[in-house]
């Protein structure tokens, strides 16, 4: 199964995906104009994981002993990013 999804992101920390357990492949891409930075529930600029505008996506993969969780994004103002996330292995 393949899900496409376009959260919006803002200043306070958004949930962006809810990841299955096991084998997966999540692929965030921003376009925004703005970092958005990506994380757990308490993600912040300073701690999650910083997602470029206009950078290649990037892919984070979820392998078979994963267990589920949420990814949550955050950014200086209001935008959108796409998810992308795969259980098709």
């Amino acid at each position: 199964m393949i899900e496409t999804t376009q959260p919006k992101v803002g200043t306070a920390a958004s949930i962006i995906a809810q990841v299955p357990a096991g084998p997966c492949t999540i692929i965030i891409g921003n376009n925004s104009g703005q970092v958005v930075y990506v994380g757990g529930s308490a993600v912040t600029a300073t701690s999650g994981y910083p997602v470029p505008s206009g950078s290649f996506p990037v892919t984070v993969p979820g392998y078979t002993a994963s267990a589920a969780t949420t990814l949550y994004g955050v950014a200086g103002s209001a935008v959108t990013v796409g998810v992308i996330i795969s259980t098709d292995g």
